[in-house]
């Protein structure tokens, strides 16, 4: 019979122990797919099947996780393991170092947007003072996210809007580097400030089509956001 040589066996023992290894980084596994990325935030779509695991890389940064649909989750974080619901739009803020990964307990595929906050962490101190902030930071006792809601931290402000038909998100609003989030397939008139600071001269508008689960980076400035859809709009705006 033939017997391999010691060094062949634990070079076979040490590749199939590499090959074995989880999975850590969002970008290296398949089930998630980078949609956009700058010094502030990188942002995955994630596509889960039912029963399968997702990890939540090494969490050296505040992850924002917003389901697209229902889900049933299971987490596993460094202080054990507890399940989850979240409605469609509801968001979730995971502080850094907290959590390993999130398992699909839900009845079929989920698909979700989750963000890695680079730029510090804006809610260090989460607390459990409000509907939105218990919802957000996962209290014992949340609940889901209303239609309309905000929330600010120390480094960002999160918010959620629905615009009607024809409506538009304040006549003009003043905002620093702000990403969308697209929660429903939108078509926005998106007129942005040419002038001088104090002053309202819009420039030539552009239309923002976004799908389901696509974003898009608005520059700091003066903006001008319609609805140029027959449906609702909904979005969640992340402000830094």
């Amino acid at each position: 019979m033939f017997a391999w040589p010691r060094t062949a066996r634990l070079v076979l023992v040490f590749l199939l122990l590499l090959w074995l290894r989880p999975q850590l980084s969002p970008a290296a596994a398949s089930k998630y797919r980078l949609i956009f990325q700058n010094q502030y935030v990188e942002v995955f779509d994630l596509e889960l099947d039912r029963d399968r695991q997702a990890p939540i890389h090494d969490n050296l940064y505040d992850v924002l996780w917003i389901p697209l649909d229902g889900a049933n989750l299971e987490l596993q974080g460094v202080d054990g393991t507890r399940e989850l619901e979240l409605g469609a739009g509801d968001l979730r803020i995971f502080q850094k170092h907290a959590m390993k990964s999130l398992l699909n307990k839900t009845g079929g595929t989920i698909h979700a947007v989750v963000i890695y906050l680079r730029h510090g962490s804006g809610f260090a101190n989460c607390g459990c003072l409000s509907e939105v902030e218990r919802a957000i930071c996962g209290c014992s006792d949340a609940g889901h996210l209303p239609d309309i809601w905000a929330l600010a931290g120390s480094e960002f402000t999160l918010s959620q809007a629905t615009l009607q038909p024809g409506d538009a998100l304040r006549e003009i609003s003043e905002r620093d580097d702000t990403l969308l989030v697209a929660l429903r397939p939108l078509d926005l008139k998106h007129e942005v400030n040419a002038g001088q600071r104090e002053e309202w001269a819009p420039s030539a508008s552009t239309l923002i089509h976004l799908d389901t689960g696509e974003v898009e980076w608005l520059q700091k400035g003066k903006h001008h956001l319609t609805n140029e859809s027959n449906k609702p709009a909904r979005f969640i705006s992340i402000e830094f």
